[in-house]
């Protein structure tokens, strides 16, 4: 999906502007043949290890009407997993809308199951508010939910 690649280049320009000013960071999308479910971008920042599940969607006209992030139960598993193993670092980061008025929401795995919601719904979920920058959202990932 196009808009899914547009905000996997954010968070590479972000990481780039944050290596430039001294973090020490790597990240990568990764094109699903590691394993079913496994999130499209890994990441580690300052020593912390992460993993982040991609999402982009329209706006629907309506506050009221569900956002409907396209889900698959592998990723579903994957997540549950992960949780039961006690991390807490993988995330699914949904960009809702386009361009300048795209709102980013950086929700924790173990909630993966919600997120087909409203985008308050959404927001109450999110652990960053919905109009900080990808760099934002690489140095929360780093500290867990």
């Amino acid at each position: 999906m196009a808009r899914e690649a547009s905000l996997w280049q954010r968070l590479k320009n972000a990481a780039d502007g944050l290596e430039a000013i001294g973090y020490r960071l790597h990240i990568e999308r990764i094109e699903n043949s590691v394993g079913a479910g496994f999130p499209d971008t890994d990441g580690a920042i300052e020593g912390a290890q992460f993993k982040i599940e991609m999402k982009s969607c329209k706006r629907p006209k309506r506050s009221t009407t569900l956002i409907r992030p396209k889900s698959r139960e592998s990723q579903s598993i994957w997540h549950k997993k992960r949780t039961d193993a006690g991390s807490r670092h993988h995330w699914v980061l949904i960009q809702v809308g386009e361009a300048h008025k795209a709102k980013l929401y950086l929700i924790p795995g173990h909630s993966y199951d919600k997120i087909t919601a409203t985008e308050a719904d959404l927001a109450a979920l999110s652990l960053i508010k919905p109009n900080v920058t990808p760099a934002d959202v690489l140095l929360r990932a780093r500290e867990g939910w």
